[in-house]
């Protein structure tokens, strides 16, 4: 059984919550008003398989999946450090380049498990990598909800044409994404 305890925060694709559930976790209720509503199941299905089949200790821990006043939910690790961006911009610790070395090559062995299981992150920016206490680096918020969120699809079209991203985004965007919407076929 898992409690609801606080809002740690809420964006274009959700809410975070803290909860109990044999100890503190973080879970994520997706917002799902880009899916119809007769396939808003099947859509959280893909989200949580693509969660389901992780372990790396690079990688936030998937927990399971919950139901919460008609929410769906996914219930990750919870995370004890703090997001590598409130280090870079809110913390007066100047990271030592040993350090620095230390955070990429973590960073890049969690995203290279993540492409041997065939899953692209999609939103791999500072505020969703956590650095725990041990400077073990534990990335989250990956999955297929991102930018199926931000695509805009047209009519009788699976590939996406408009792609919106708030501000300041644009510099987290990978580089093959950003070809093929600029290039023109």
């Amino acid at each position: 059984e898992f409690s609801r305890q606080s809002l740690i925060g809420r964006g274009r694709f959700g809410e975070v919550h803290k909860g109990m559930y044999f100890g503190d976790v973080a879970v994520k209720f997706l917002n799902m008003d880009h899916v119809d509503e007769g396939k808003q199941l099947e859509a959280f299905k893909q989200e949580a398989a693509s969660f389901k089949n992780t372990r790396h200790e690079n990688i936030v821990l998937f927990m399971g999946y919950c139901m919460d006043h008609q929410k769906l939910g996914i219930v990750m690790n919870w995370c004890k450090g703090k997001t590598l961006h409130s280090i870079l911009h809110q913390s007066r610790e100047r990271l030592d380049f040993n350090r620095v070395v230390q955070y990429a090559t973590q960073i890049c062995q969690g995203v290279s498990y993540l492409h041997t299981k065939h899953i692209l992150h999609k939103d791999l920016r500072t505020k969703n990598v956590f650095i725990e206490p041990n400077n073990k680096v534990v990335i989250t918020d990956f999955g297929l909800f991102s930018m199926r969120r931000l695509c805009r699809l047209q009519e009788n079209q699976d590939e996406c044409k408009t792609l919106f991203v708030p501000e300041f985004w644009l510099c987290y965007l990978a580089p093959e994404i950003m070809q093929r919407l600029t290039s023109k076929r």
